[in-house]
């Protein structure tokens, strides 16, 4: 994790995306950063070696790139003071964003993405145990700006994890001026 590196957004093409979007941009607002809009693509071959798949790489490349231009231009009508830069990377989701987590100092993912069914998919729950910055993992029905007066929840357990997570959340509540609420359950 950087202190100065910018907040990637990762961006999957889902309904869910959009949301996703508007919280990491309000998220970047807040701390003053730069922002870099990502998209990982896996090519059909590189899952099943069957020779019946068309050469899709350009295709999927060039959606994938129109894809976060269109969101650049979201971006840029609701921030304008943001810079906002994409990247799109032809691999796995999980590899692709734990690689830019290294240099970011938040990475915000959406919970479901495709996988709707699901609280938190497997690549939110992935990322959100071993990515190399904060994560933050937005939820479908969470706004991009909380109410005034709603504190920052953070569980401890006295794990050097939970240490690195109450200090996000003090860091979060002291740029929000918002109430810390630590929590610790014992079974």
């Amino acid at each position: 994790m950087r202190a100065d590196g910018p907040v990637v957004i990762a961006l999957d093409g889902s309904p869910h995306s959009e949301h996703t979007l508007e919280w990491g941009l309000h998220e970047a607002s807040l701390r003053g950063a730069d922002v870099l809009l990502a998209r990982a693509w896996t090519d059909p071959r590189d899952l099943v070696e069957w020779s019946w798949y068309p050469l899709v790489d350009a295709e999927l490349a060039a959606e994938a790139t129109s894809y976060l231009s269109d969101m650049q231009a979201v971006a840029a009508d609701h921030y304008p003071d943001l810079t906002v830069t994409t990247t799109s990377i032809r691999g796995g989701e999980v590899s692709a964003l734990r690689g830019l987590s290294e240099s970011a100092q938040l990475l915000v993912v959406g919970a479901r993405g495709r996988a709707g069914r699901l609280r938190v998919g497997p690549i939110a729950a992935h990322l959100a145990a071993h990515s190399r910055s904060d994560v933050a993992v937005v939820r479908g029905d969470e706004t991009a700006a909380p109410a005034a007066g709603s504190p920052i929840v953070v569980g401890v357990d006295g794990s050097r994890a939970s240490l690195a997570a109450a200090e996000a959340a003090a860091r979060a509540s002291s740029m929000r001026s918002a109430p810390l609420l630590v929590v610790h359950a014992r079974p």
